[in-house]
């Protein structure tokens, strides 16, 4: 079990997408407002978007599975931040979110240099 490859790392961006994509339907599925009650989550659980946002969440799921069964945890898991900066790119294309870019843009500085040095940390350093 290695570090990220070409292809485990095609794998880790479809995982990512699927994961963020997911996230957007299911978004799109609560559009009509908060959730109350019992039968509030179950209107929200059959709209088709929530639907949706679940199968392709699920999707994402095991393409992780497939990820995580050919490279370490400790490598793959710090990835996941990359999703919040998809996420946020999506929600201010996709559903017109108001996005501040300038937040943003350093948000993904930072979520860089994270996953960067812990990806490090995780191979042992320099030696």
């Amino acid at each position: 079990m290695g570090n990220l490859t070409f292809k485990t790392g095609i794998l880790l961006a479809v995982s990512l997408l699927l994961a963020s994509f997911g996230q957007i339907f299911l978004k799109m599925g609560l559009a009509g407002g908060e959730i109350s009650g019992s039968a509030g989550l179950i209107k929200a659980f059959l709209n088709p978007y929530v639907l949706l946002g679940f199968a392709i969440y699920a999707c994402s799921t095991l393409t992780w599975m497939l990820l995580i069964s050919r490279v370490k945890l400790s490598v793959a898991y710090p990835m996941i931040s990359i999703s919040y900066v998809i996420v946020m790119i999506l929600s201010a294309l996709i559903l017109k979110e108001d996005v501040n870019w300038l937040y943003g843009l350093a948000g993904l500085v930072f979520i860089a240099a994270g996953v960067t040095f812990v990806g490090k940390g995780m191979s042992g350093g320099e030696k």
